[in-house]
């Protein structure tokens, strides 16, 4: 080890100058780590293991998420890498991490809200579940829904004024675009709501 940062609750770890990843300060203090003590690299992954996972942990409390998520936010703190994958194969152990349900309760969540298939898939992507696994989720969630018939209750709850007008007709058409209705299905709508050809 070549240099150590002692914060609070943790401390950074240097080696030949780079930053190895993070111990908590309690493995500092116990096994009396300092500059210029030398370390295997095994006893300083088994340092580093326990924050990382209890900071896995805290993100997986506040709300379900993905393995990329989850291997990104570890990355982000600066885990080391082989920590990192050693946590995450834990937690999918566990049961704490699994794409497939991560991506089954999120389309339901979207369908439910008023989402269609395509703005449920691009979150779903973006979350970092795999193509064919938000494929899977999607499919399955959507089989039964007529995204016209879910545009037009959406659109009937949120501008139900009875107003019509072209004004009104490019909202709703903005609106169901950015909850990821086809363009077709937008359009369609829309003109339900366009004011009276004189």
């Amino acid at each position: 080890m070549t240099g150590l940062e002692v914060g609070r609750r943790r401390a950074l770890v240097y080696l030949e100058g780079e930053r190895w990843g993070e111990v908590s300060a309690e493995a500092v203090v116990r096994e009396g780590l300092r500059e210029g003590v030398e370390v295997r690299r095994e006893r300083l992954i088994e340092y580093e293991r326990p924050l990382a996972m209890d900071r896995a942990l805290r993100l997986l409390a506040h709300r379900d998420r993905s393995r990329l998520e989850v291997v990104r936010r570890l990355r982000r703190f600066g885990h080391h890498e082989e920590v990192v994958e050693d946590v995450v194969e834990e937690l999918a152990k566990m049961g704490y991490l699994d794409d497939a349900d991560f991506a089954r309760r999120l389309a339901r969540e979207r369908a439910g809200r008023g989402y269609g298939r395509r703005r449920a898939f691009s979150d779903l992507l973006r979350l970092g579940v795999s193509r064919e696994t938000a494929e899977e989720a999607i499919g399955r969630e959507y089989a039964e829904v007529s995204e016209l018939e879910e545009a037009r209750v959406l659109v009937a709850r949120r501008y139900n004024t009875g107003e019509r007008s072209d004004a009104l007709a490019r909202r709703v058409h903005g609106f169901l675009r950015r909850r990821g209705y086809p363009a077709e299905v937008c359009a369609e709508v829309a003109r339900e709501y366009l004011g009276d050809p004189r």
